[in-house]
């Protein structure tokens, strides 16, 4: 940062103290530059549905915030790079640019845009980097920053960069497999240093910070950090919710619509819409907005009916309205517990081999995704580069093998309690179906299936293992080491209990390795082990469905948080 900067950051600060407001005048600001002529169209509006509103604008605090969150910043916060819909990391050269100059240690070089100014026009840069660092990576301790996530940051050492500098350099203690994605969207992503500094009072910059990082200052600014962003509806402060990133928040009106529109100080490429509307509908109501143009982009959670209502409608048959297909990164599957019935492996191969996944896929998802599968793999998805090389480990529990299961039990009967959140008031039919199909085709191989499902499932019943087998959805986390917990000795997810050595030791291995091809061989092992002890049965990838208008361009599925948003600036309208 340059001594002028730092001037105009402490000014900021220091006019919040007490006993010091007279003569404060505001902050120094550079102009606005101006759009490429041309570039966007003012009278372009896009309108997008959600189902609910956004509740943080800071979504890497464990305070809050969620996938809806992630889905609108992501054309507010700018980051340097992106997950692609094949889940590989892609790089957003407006942002910056970033290159590996070392492995030993692992070290990154990163370089922030010159032009890159947050929109009230102060300077992304060292400062907002070292808030990043010292939120998210744990060196603040317990009383600190309370970061939904420290992966990627807490191997990191304190970043490189002084005052006003655009370019910084990160080492690590140890390789880091995500390494790539650390300062992308979510997780990654730079927060306004200034607008911290400023509502916590510091009377210094994030930068000195980081060479002290228990200093009792941070406390003030930990305090904000943590659940000063929460959103309020209907609420938008300019001077709190600024972008670095081709849109800004401009309006909201609460439980209607929240509004986006370019950016000014947008240095990179303009977006292609005068404005994207987001609007908070209902599925019904996205479903007749997007049939009667009101709406151009829905993407409610999809079930075999409503799939197959659209496509019957004239609008979709004409091709005034088009379906996009693809798969979300949840999956649903069966968690075996290890301890009870399941403790036995061979017993676990027999209900494997008499669980009826190809059935469950044509019943469930193959009306919305016609190209749904079975479940190759726990750990890649449908979309991601290599997923082919998964196939022969999951070849022998692709058909069922009734045969094959008798023979595993050897003439003995068993019983397998299915656990699941049964709501009443809501039945999910999907899982009612899937428990249908498992206990008609486990009961020909002398398995006999009860169905525990209660509403209080998840808070109780999982948590004491009270089941055998839990049918439930798991929401890994982006990156290739995102679904380590559920498998790992004693991880937080692993309330089934599974536990092998060479997992374990594998899963290490990948959480150290850069390298991608190196990687996918480690994440092939890991899953031929997975396949082998039977220590889950997956299911199938839910299926995502976009109804898009035919006028629309630039709409994709993509399995991370951003889901179709995650390029949202490259929407167009003709």
């Amino acid at each position: 940062m340059s001594s002028g900067h730092a001037a105009v950051r402490l000014l900021a600060a220091v006019c919040l103290l007490p006993g010091l407001l007279a003569g404060c005048t505001g902050r120094a600001e550079p102009p606005a530059p101006r759009a490429p002529a041309g570039a966007v169209s003012p009278a372009t509006t896009i309108t997008w549905a959600l189902g609910e509103q956004p509740r943080q604008y800071n979504p890497l605090s464990a305070s809050g915030g969620g996938p809806v969150d992630t889905a609108v910043l992501s054309g507010v916060l700018g980051a340097f790079s992106r997950s692609a819909p094949d889940g590989s990391v892609q790089p957003t050269t407006d942002f910056g640019t970033y290159r590996k100059i070392s492995d030993d240690p692992l070290t990154v070089r990163y370089t922030i845009d010159p032009r890159a100014v947050w929109s009230d026009g102060i300077p992304v840069d060292c400062d907002d980097v070292s808030l990043a660092w010292l939120a998210n990576s744990g060196v603040t301790g317990e009383r600190g920053f309370a970061a939904l996530d420290v992966a990627r940051f807490q191997d990191m050492n304190r970043p490189r960069c002084q005052a006003g500098d655009k370019t910084f350099t990160v080492t690590y203690r140890a390789p880091v497999a995500d390494w790539r994605s650390a300062f992308g969207p979510g997780a990654g992503w730079l927060l306004p240093a200034h607008v911290v500094e400023r509502q916590a009072g510091l009377p210094k910059t994030f930068v000195e910070y980081a060479e002290t990082p228990r200093s009792p200052d941070l406390a003030r600014a930990a305090a904000f950090w943590n659940t000063g962003w929460a959103l309020t509806p209907g609420q938008v402060r300019h001077d709190l919710l600024l972008s670095s990133g081709p849109y800004v928040i401009d309006s909201w009106e609460a439980g209607h619509a929240l509004t986006l529109r370019p950016n000014p100080r947008w240095w990179g490429r303009p977006p292609n819409a005068g404005s994207v509307v987001v609007r908070f509908l209902g599925v019904e109501d996205q479903v007749q907005g997007v049939l009667t143009g009101g709406v151009q982009v829905i993407e409610p959670a999809a079930d075999a009916g409503l799939a197959a209502r659209l496509r019957a409608d004239p609008k979709v048959r004409s091709g005034a309205v088009r379906l996009v297909t693809g798969f979300r990164r949840q999956i649903e599957h069966l968690g075996l517990n290890a301890h009870g019935v399941f403790a036995d492996r061979a017993v676990r191969e027999a209900f494997a081999r008499c669980v009826p996944r190809a059935a469950i896929v044509a019943k469930i998802v193959k009306p919305v995704n016609p190209a749904a599968a079975p479940l190759r793999s726990r750990l890649v998805l449908p979309t991601a580069a290599g997923y082919a090389g998964f196939a022969p480990a999951a070849q022998p529990f692709d058909a069922v093998d009734v045969a094959g299961a008798r023979t595993l039990l050897g003439g003995r009967a068993v019983t397998v309690r299915i656990g699941w959140r049964k709501d009443p008031d809501q039945p999910n039919q999907a899982r009612l179906d899937t428990l249908a199909l498992i206990t008609a085709s486990c009961k020909q191989a002398g398995i006999t299936v009860v169905d525990v499902g209660s509403p209080t499932f998840l808070d109780r019943e999982w948590r004491t293992g009270a089941y055998d087998a839990a049918l439930m959805a798991w929401n890994g986390g982006e990156g290739v080491t995102g679904d380590a917990d559920l498998y790992l000795t004693g991880g937080a997810s692993n309330l089934h209990g599974y536990s092998d050595p060479q997992v374990d030791r594998l899963f290490a291995l990948l959480a150290r390795q850069p390298d991608p091809d190196r990687q996918t061989d480690l994440l092939r092992r890991i899953d031929a082990l997975l396949w082998q002890d039977v220590a889950t049965v997956p299911l199938y990838a839910y299926p995502a469905l976009v109804a898009v208008s035919s006028d629309i361009g630039g709409i994709s599925v993509n399995p991370s948080d951003a889901d179709v948003a995650w390029n949202l600036a490259e929407w167009s309208r003709s």
